[in-house]
């Protein structure tokens, strides 16, 4: 009987493509891709372009926390507990393309 090898699962590949659970959204530079205290429903894989995390503190003043480049992920805080509110906002900084995953 023939051995059977299973290919090495191509991640970039799977989340390139639409299917059950995934889309692909794409912003424009300046669209916030989620805002803070928005709910925290899904995660976003970014594939090209650039996207920055913000947050605003009680007081209105803005800090960013970090840059994003491609092939990061971004909202993984709606993984680790029951779906609640976005911590942070965040938003495209050039044109780009995301894979969205509920």
């Amino acid at each position: 009987m023939p051995e059977l090898r299973a290919k090495p699962f191509d991640v970039a590949n799977f989340l390139a493509q639409t299917g059950l659970g995934r889309k692909i959204l794409t912003f424009k530079a300046g669209e916030h891709i989620f805002t803070q205290g928005g709910p925290a429903d899904c995660v976003f894989y970014l594939q090209t372009g650039r996207a920055k995390l913000t947050v605003v503190s009680a007081a209105g003043k803005e800090a960013t926390i970090t840059l994003l480049a491609a092939g990061e992920f971004v909202g993984e805080e709606c993984m680790v507990g029951p779906i609640g509110m976005r911590m942070a906002s965040a938003t495209a900084v050039r044109p780009e393309r995301f894979s969205g995953m509920r």
